[in-house]
């Protein structure tokens, strides 16, 4: 009879195993979806930023191009202010010298 107990007690000792086994490989299956899940979520969002980037680019060449017309404008208004001093102290320079 006591064999008989040891079986069962083994037996049962096996199925709890078992149990808990099954219960553990139903959870890797769960994870398997959530790590998928949250590579496509990745993915998505690598490509949201890629997409930043791009228009942060977009947005700096812009302001270049907008620094370089400022520059040129100012440039010449600057070249225009003092050629017009230049021309008006030769203005002078002759006025004086005629009298």
């Amino acid at each position: 009879m006591e064999a008989t107990d040891m079986k069962k007690s083994t037996e049962i000792e096996i199925l709890v195993s078992l149990t808990r086994l099954e219960t553990k490989m139903n959870e890797l299956g769960n994870v398997k979806e959530t790590s998928f899940e949250a590579l496509q979520s990745a993915k998505s969002a690598h490509h949201r930023l890629d997409r930043l980037d791009d228009l942060n680019l977009e947005r700096i060449d812009s302001h270049e191009k907008n620094f370089e017309k400022i520059y040129k404008i100012i440039f010449w208004a600057a070249t225009t202010i003092i050629g017009s001093f230049l021309i008006g102290a030769i203005g002078l320079l002759f006025f004086f010298v005629k009298k």
